[in-house]
């Protein structure tokens, strides 16, 4: 019989992907556009480094959009579920990684809030735990509601 979990954490996605999205809009895409603009428009191509630098130009945003389709989808593969003895924690896209803690073995539990996840209403949870393969801890990025998600934590920690 599978075991109902006590609550499921997930990231906020779009705090994690503006801060990527804002510098490719900025430098790559909109270089991008307006260089194919300059060549449509003009009647003579001035020199085939023209024509070099707006395929190199497009290559390199394509190249960024694939990018931001995987981060993207990385992001939204993450999932933090508290059962009564364990947390399971689940991430990846290209490889996929799920990691298994034990409550007794948790050290610590404690919350950090940047200016930027305050904005959003959103914080980075940290669970500091005995394993090693973890490099000691879990970092949950970008939670909704981290005070009271940290508190429900420590609850299920305390009882569990």
């Amino acid at each position: 019989m599978e075991e109902n979990p006590y609550f499921v954490l997930k990231p906020r996605v779009v705090v994690n992907f503006i801060p990527c999205l804002v510098p490719i809009i900025l430098f790559l895409w909109i270089p991008t556009l307006l260089m194919s603009y300059a060549l449509l428009t003009s009647s003579t191509l001035r020199s085939i480094y023209d024509l070099v630098d707006f395929f190199a130009l497009f290559f390199i945003s394509c190249i960024s959009f694939a990018g931001l389709i995987a981060l993207y989808k990385d992001i939204k593969s993450r999932e933090y579920i508290f059962f009564r003895d364990r947390i399971e924690f689940y991430k990846g896209f290209w490889t996929k990684e799920r990691v298994i803690v034990r409550y007794e073995r948790v050290t610590d539990l404690y919350m950090r809030k940047s200016a930027w996840q305050r904005i959003w209403g959103t914080g980075t949870i940290f669970i500091r735990t005995a394993q090693s393969g973890l490099k000691g801890r879990i970092e949950m990025k970008n939670i909704p509601q981290p005070d009271e998600a940290c508190q429900r934590i420590g609850e299920i920690m305390r009882v569990g």
